[in-house]
Order: structure tokens, then sequence, then C-alpha cells
């Protein structure tokens, strides 16, 4: 009797030891939630008051940029004002002098005050007597060809070019040596961009030559003659500047867009429609182009699938952390913490999410995938949605 008795004592220590160490683990994971959800709350509450603080600021800055604005605008106006009372003024006069205002296209004081007179100048001439010297505006020209400083001293000869260039465009000519020789027994290959590629004549390299001969199979009318004098080294260098000027007046582009002629500097115009640009390719003032400007709704509906891509994860990724697991008696760090649970609300609620199924999804082709319930739950669907063939027939957020 006394050992049933002692046995039964011990099995109620033993449980209630157990029960103990049971209670003080619940504890402990319970004051670790606590602790976590409070650096979480802690954590929020820092950047919400920090957005709140960036968010004044802004506004603060947008209201004082508006009023900076509003006053330019208001002194361009009186500005303008001032010049168009100046020409009214000049052309009220009994003179010569007829003042217009023009608008030359730039961004800054754009309004022009131009004056003309009735009566023109007299015709001279300009004769140059003595030095006049030809421009060669619409000449090309072969340079004179000179060695590189780093050529080998082997060779004591000298390169000479000669030519008529046929090429288009000012570039530079470079000769590198190959095989190693006198001047009509060294071969060569030539580059004409600098030494980013060369012609080596398929590896067999142009034979050099004492007597002016083209430079390669391409050579652009440029020709290069070696004198007999010493011997050139592979890897010598040798370089050959042509020019070939190409003059265009410089003019504006001019055009008329919306009735209104308009002049700009560049050929590429952005500024003219906003969020436009386009490219004026060739002038032809007898034709008028007609387009028109839609709205890009791709890109509206990109955007709206990434935010909501984006609010899905997060709120997945609380939900995530909300979970209890009862084979390992432990909970995520958001269970049963109001802030993590005020952050959804507060999403839900500026995103304007409506109340459809927790496991509504944005799909590519803009439907949404519909999850039926589990057996034993239920879900409400809105008199609004429709469920087609498996999907909701509008847009919605995860919640």
């Amino acid at each position: 009797m006394l050992d049933v008795f002692v046995g039964a004592f011990v099995g109620l220590l033993v449980g209630l030891a157990a029960a103990s160490l049971f209670a003080r683990s619940s504890l402990a994971a319970y004051r670790h939630r606590l602790e976590e959800s409070s650096r979480f709350r802690d954590s929020l509450t820092t950047d919400l008051d920090a957005l709140r603080r960036e968010a004044a600021e802004l506004k603060e800055l947008r209201v004082r940029l508006e009023g900076q604005l509003e006053s330019l605008r208001a002194a361009h106006a009186r500005e303008l004002d001032h010049v168009r009372d100046l020409a009214d003024a000049i052309n009220a006069q009994d003179g010569d002098i007829q003042a217009s205002i023009i608008n030359d296209g730039t961004k800054a004081n754009a309004q022009r005050l131009v004056l003309s007179s009735a009566k023109t100048g007299r015709d001279f001439d300009v004769e140059i007597v003595a030095n006049d010297t030809a421009l060669q505006f619409d000449t090309k020209a072969i340079e004179a060809a000179f060695a590189d400083p780093k050529n080998s001293s082997a060779y004591t000869g000298t390169a000479t070019s000669s030519g008529t260039y046929t090429g288009t465009g000012s570039k530079t000519f470079i000769v590198e040596v190959l095989s190693a020789g006198a001047a009509g027994a060294a071969t060569y290959r030539v580059s004409k961009d600098g030494g980013i590629s060369w012609d080596d004549n398929g590896g067999a390299g142009y034979a050099t030559s004492t007597t002016a001969a083209a430079l390669g199979a391409a050579g652009e009318g440029v020709q290069l003659a070696f004198s007999d004098s010493g011997t050139l080294s592979s890897g010598d260098r040798f370089h050959v500047d042509v020019t070939s000027p190409e003059l265009r007046a410089a003019q504006d582009a001019v055009f008329t867009l919306n009735g209104i002629k308009q002049t700009r500097s560049s050929n590429s115009i952005s500024d003219g429609i906003e969020g436009v640009t386009f490219d004026l390719l060739k002038a032809d003032p007898a034709k008028t182009l007609r387009f028109s400007v839609e709205r890009d709704d791709k890109l509206i509906v990109d955007a709206v699938k990434e935010m909501v891509d984006a609010y899905n994860a997060l709120v997945k990724d609380i939900r995530d952390k909300q979970t209890f697991d009862p084979e390992t008696n432990t909970g995520g760090p958001f269970l049963g913490d109001r802030t993590a649970n005020s952050v959804i609300s507060t999403l839900r609620r500026r995103s304007g999410a409506p109340p459809l199924a927790s496991r509504a999804r944005f799909a590519a082709s803009r439907t949404w995938a519909y999850e039926p319930p589990k057996a034993g739950a239920s879900r409400s669907i809105p008199p609004s949605s429709k469920i087609s063939s498996g999907t909701i027939e509008r847009p919605s957020l995860m919640f």
C-alpha cells in the first residue's frame, strides 16, 4: 500500500514538474513574441513618423515653389506688357522704324523686340588687293606621312605620302610593318579607324614599295613610298592624316505646330507636345503632317499590376509571420500583434481594395484567379463581382 502511495506521489510530482516546465516554456515564448512585436511596432512607428515629416516637408516645398512660379509668371507678364508698350510707342511715331515682337522658341526670354527700317543701306563691294589665300573649304588633302616615335632605329629612311583622297570624312591611316626587311621586301598591314580593325591582306600583308603605291586594297586614293635606307622592323608604324572638310550653313529648325510657327536649335523636338518627342527628318513646307496622341493603356496596366504584386507580397509576408505551429508550440513574430493588423487595414483602406476572397490574385490576363473555399469554410463574394470559368472578373487585392 505504501509503495502504491509513493508511486502515485512521485507521478504527481513529475506531472507538476512537467506542467511547470511547459508553463515556463510557454511564458518564455509569449514574452519573446511580445518583445518581437514591440520592436516591430516601434520600428513601424519610427518609419511612419519619418514619412509624415517628409510628406509635410514636401508639401511645404511644393507650396513655396508654386508661389515662386506664380511670381515669375506675373513678372514675365509685366515685362512682356512693357515690351508691347514700347513697340506700340515706336510704331505710333511717324518714322521709318517699325517694331515687332517675335517668339524665337527659346525657353528663356523667348519674346524679342525687333526693329526694322523701311530704308535700306547702300550697296558696296569688297575687293582683296593683296595676300589673298584660298580657304580650301572644298578641297580634300593628304598630309605628310610621319613615323611613330616608338619605331626602331634600324630604319633611317622616310615614308612619303601622295595621291588624291577619294574617301569621306577626316581620318588617320596607320601603316604597321608585319615582316621586317628592306623597303620593297618588308610587308605591312593598314588601319583606317585608329587601330581598331586592320586589313592585312588575309594574313599575307601588303608589300612595301620604294615608289608610290596604294595603301592596301582600299586605300581611298592614298599612296605611300618608302626610301631605301635601313631595315624596317616588325611593329614599326607610320601615320598619314587625311582631311575632307564638310561645311554646311548653320540654321535653326523652323516648323509650325498647331498653327504656331516655332524654331528650335535641334531637329529633335521634345517640348512641343507634353510627353511626345518627334524628329524632323526632312523639310517640306508644302506638306502638312497630321498625327494623334493616344493614351498608352499598357503602361497603366503594368503600373497597376506592379502595385498589386507589391501589395500582395507584403500582405503574404505579414500573414506568414502571424501563423502558429502547434507541433513546436511556437508562433510567428507578428502573431496577435495589433500593429501588423493595423498596417494591413491601412493599406487595404488606402488602396481601395474591395472585400473579395482572401486568396484573390492578379492575373496577367487582367482577370483575377479565384480559389474555392475549403470544406467547412465559407467565403462571401460581392454581388457586383461576376464568377465565370473560375475567375473573378473584377480587379482586387489580397487581404
